[in-house]
């Protein structure tokens, strides 16, 4: 007697979570006694614990201006993947016209923000 048995595999997903980044947006509010001078809104991956760097426009020399306040908020529907994440800044409003962001020919701040989603302290995806 011959018995013959077939396996068949299946493919798997693992579940490893949603990692994406998607910038939506910059808001700037520079009225006086004004706080969150800068807004960015960024679409992450829900519950991501994150880092955020603030660069002159080469997105490599550290500004020069000081932070005074650093604030986030994320809004999430348990149901969805993806939260909306906002960081807001409060800068030193009396160095903007002589910080390394401030592009005086133009009258206008220019900077670049590194966004990180970490894992521990490994970064994972970054924008």
């Amino acid at each position: 007697m011959c018995t013959a048995m077939a396996l068949l595999a299946s493919p798997t997903k693992a579940a490893v979570g949603n990692w994406d980044i998607s910038y939506l947006s910059t808001a700037t509010n520079f009225t006086q006694g004004a706080t969150n001078d800068i807004t960015l809104s960024y679409i992450v991956g829900t519950g991501r614990a994150f880092n955020i760097d603030l660069f002159t426009n080469d997105c490599q020399t550290a500004i020069d201006i000081t932070i005074t306040n650093t604030n986030t908020r994320t809004v999430g529907d348990p149901s969805s993947t993806e939260d909306t994440l906002e960081i807001m800044f409060d800068l030193d409003k009396t160095d903007i016209t002589s910080s390394n962001i401030w592009d005086g020919t133009n009258d206008v701040l220019e900077f670049c923000a590194v966004l990180q989603l970490l894992s521990g302290s490994d970064v994972i995806k970054e924008e």
